[in-house]
């Protein structure tokens, strides 16, 4: 006699099951009943199958006697008999002694659990009591046991029910795919580079792309990254001019949107949802590549530092370079200009150590003074400027002189003379 199904159910609920004689014969006396994993019996014997009826309870007793002094057998996946117990519980084997029934071998249902009463936490399928089917509802991983008997013989059958993770999954849903066009980073806006083809479709289980779905994209820059220790408000960018857009993909399966870059850098997610699909979320990275910490110096000191921009000295490995060239140039000059008599010195400033100021931020793009994503530090995005502590007044006229020669003639870039208003020199790469 067999009961089906061996089911399997994702979080549980009806389970209809089947019990039938192997050659079609008509059943009689049929008990039905659910008996969850978490109930403590000890087993349900199940007689081996055509045992007369005359020797079911000695079988019955017999696997019993045998689970009861570890004398039982797992059948391994090679249809190999073992002995010991079945790990997690299961179905086990019990050999029975000569002259004890018709085959060999009776089989049990270990269940492996605390020892309670079977009966108080087992499903009784009373309602199913001589019918041929079974309707349960399964909150538990478990077997159904069906009882009958089949020209007067009394046989059992087993179906197991898994409950849970291990069941099978519900249908898998389609899945927004957004894929950028190129890899690498994205320029800040207006620094060139700075807007990125987005691939959009979405994917059925099987990585089909579906025409005719409407995919609304959604962007979010991740605040408190590139340098911006302040948060609130930063710009994502845009797509195709908008903050939101939807699309919708084509016969195809594809669709296409042009993504823009803020000017402020950092990471931005784009969010793509669609109907019932999984969502997508991907990251774009926005800023400007290569930038690196200029270390500290004995011939120069780093200033300017603010808790919202820790991190304002970064530029380009060139002009990391020839800022330090300057500075020890300058300190060469400082060691003689203060062998000159106060006569010639005077009240003049002419300091060993330089002072370097803000240049860019780790990733460069808008390095915002007033923290407000805009301006003024303009020039500061690249990595390519710097702004030196030469100060305002004529104490500080020899020092100028002297930076600009060095920075001008020798090494051929430009200052800007921002003393008067800024109270610096803005050095340019």
């Amino acid at each position: 006699m067999t009961a089906t199904p061996n089911a399997l159910q994702a979080g549980g609920g009806s389970v209809s099951f089947v019990a039938s004689a192997a050659d079609g014969s008509a059943l009689e006396n049929i008990t039905w009943q659910y008996v969850p994993d978490s109930v403590g019996a000890d087993s349900v014997p199940l007689a081996a199958a055509r045992a007369p009826q005359s020797q079911a309870g000695a079988i019955r007793a017999e696997v019993r006697t045998a689970l009861e002094r570890g004398d039982v057998y797992t059948l391994r996946p090679d249809h190999e008999l073992v002995k010991g117990r079945p790990a997690g519980g299961g179905i086990f084997f019990v050999k029975l002694p000569v002259g004890a029934g018709p085959k060999p071998l009776a089989r049990g249902l270990l269940q492996p659990a605390a020892k309670t009463s079977r009966n108080a936490a087992a499903v009784a399928g009373s309602a199913c009591a001589g019918s041929t089917t079974c309707t349960e509802t399964v909150t538990q991983t478990g077997s159904m046991v069906v009882q009958a008997t089949i020209h007067g013989q009394a046989l059992s059958a087993m179906a197991r029910v898994q409950v849970g993770a291990s069941g099978p999954r519900p249908p898998i849903p389609p899945k927004v795919v957004i894929t950028p066009a190129a890899t690498g980073m994205l320029a800040p806006k207006g620094l060139g580079g700075d807007y990125e083809v987005l691939d959009i479709s979405v994917v059925d289980s099987a990585g089909a792309r579906l025409p005719g779905r409407t995919v609304t994209l959604t962007l979010k820059a991740e605040e408190g990254t590139a340098g911006h220790a302040h948060t609130g408000n930063k710009p994502p960018g845009a797509v195709d001019a908008q903050g939101e857009e939807s699309v919708v993909t084509g016969a195809d399966g594809w669709a296409h949107v042009m993504y823009q870059a803020p000017a402020v850098s950092g990471a931005v997610e784009v969010h793509g949802t669609s109907d019932s699909a999984t969502a997508a979320v991907d990251t774009i990275e926005v800023g400007v590549a290569g930038l690196v910490a200029l270390a500290p110096g004995a011939t120069y000191t780093l200033i300017g530092w603010r808790a919202e921009h820790p991190d304002n000295h970064f530029g380009t490995p060139q002009m990391l370079a020839d800022l330090r060239a300057l500075a020890d140039s300058l300190s060469l000059r400082a060691a003689v200009y203060a062998r000159f008599p106060d006569s010639i010195r005077g009240t003049s400033r002419f300091p060993s150590v330089l002072g370097i100021n803000d240049i860019s931020l780790t990733l460069g793009g808008v390095f915002d003074l007033d923290l407000n994503w805009r301006p003024p530090h303009e020039d500061h995005s690249v990595g390519r400027s710097a702004d030196l502590d030469v100060r305002r007044g004529t104490d500080d006229d020899d020092y100028a002189a002297a930076v600009q020669t060095i920075w001008e003639v020798r090494l051929h870039h430009r200052v800007g003379d921002e003393r008067s208003s800024r109270n610096h020199l803005h050095a340019s790469f």
